[in-house]
């Protein structure tokens, strides 16, 4: 891994995704060595794989299995690379956090019947109270 990373990126690259953002290949390592103590594996299946100009585009699904609970995490993701110099300069990871939370015991049943209904419900409320009585008519 760090072989790849001194190769295939650019000093002052940077990673993102939902949770995090890591500038500088240093601190893009370091992310990544993270998650080796975290997850027993990672297994990666690419699906699709786009190229424009200097961008690249993988589309994948990859399960984490966590190394210290037996729980295991599949999660449908986009990868875009952005090169510079023909190093990557910008790795973006786009996936859901709420299909990870959802994907949580108890937690993810909770999120997704309790938390966001809930969160609809005050949403409407507020609405109504600053003056937009016909999309809450609506939205009953």
């Amino acid at each position: 891994q760090q072989k790849i990373f001194d190769e295939q990126y650019d000093q002052n690259a940077t990673f993102e995704d939902p949770i995090m953002v890591a500038e500088g290949k240093d601190t893009i390592k370091k992310e990544f060595y993270l998650m080796t103590k975290i997850f027993a594996s990672i297994h990666v299946d690419i699906v699709n794989l786009t190229t424009a100009g200097e961008k690249a585009v993988v589309e994948s699904v990859q399960d984490y299995c966590l190394r210290l609970l037996p729980l295991t995490f599949r999660l449908r993701m986009f990868t875009i690379y952005t090169f510079r110099n023909g190093k990557i300069y910008r790795h973006e990871d786009q996936w859901s956090i709420t299909d990870l939370i959802g994907q949580v015991p108890i937690a993810g049943p909770l999120y997704t019947s309790t938390l966001r209904q809930t969160n609809a419900w005050v949403g409407r409320r507020l609405a109504a109270f600053l003056g937009a009585p016909a999309l809450i008519a609506k939205a009953k």
